[in-house]
């Protein structure tokens, strides 16, 4: 059993609790999600099962790295807790700027660069927001584009192009 005296929790779900501790193992102090059914709160603190605390350790030494995206603009707007960032894309012939907001708690690094072809400033964010994200200003773009339009003249998946990223996720980008 290891056992924590001094732990604050942070978050507490039906299934999970998410505490702040110092651990003596990493000499820091970090947060990380347990499951209420391999802990114990007791006076003396809240004990953890042997085998769910080695794999915790074994989690918290090696954190995984998270798969990111680059996105490049010349232009963004900070709000209080998000970036608007101005993305380029076509539409087929059609130039257009759709925009994306991004919580500020989700940007890994953004900086200035020389301006380049893609953008001045970049932004890195975490893959799975970014797909989220992009599926969105795919359909408000066609949407948008597509309105007035006969069914067979109307844009499609296909033909919308964006210009900012480094890395996506082409299946997104598919005719479906």
């Amino acid at each position: 059993m290891k056992t924590f005296e001094n732990y604050t929790i942070v978050k507490e779900t039906e299934w999970a609790i998410l505490i702040k501790v110092f651990v003596s193992e990493l000499e820091k102090e970090v947060e990380f999600w347990l499951p209420k059914s391999k802990t114990e709160k007791k006076d003396e603190g809240l004990e953890i099962d042997t085998e769910t605390w080695e794999t915790k350790i074994e989690e918290l030494k090696t954190p995984q790295e998270e798969e990111c995206v680059f996105v490049y603009v010349d232009k963004y707007d900070e709000l209080e807790k998000s970036y608007k960032l101005i993305l380029t894309a076509t539409l087929k012939k059609i130039n257009t700027n759709p925009w994306a907001f991004v919580p500020k708690t989700l940007v890994k690094d953004l900086g200035e660069i020389e301006e380049n072809e893609r953008g001045k400033f970049y932004f890195k964010i975490p893959l799975w927001f970014w797909e989220k994200i992009l599926e969105k200003i795919i359909s408000d773009t066609l949407e948008f584009f597509n309105k007035d339009k006969e069914e067979e003249e109307k844009f499609k998946k296909n033909d919308f192009k964006l210009h900012n990223v480094e890395k996506t996720n082409l299946k997104l980008l598919k005719n479906e």
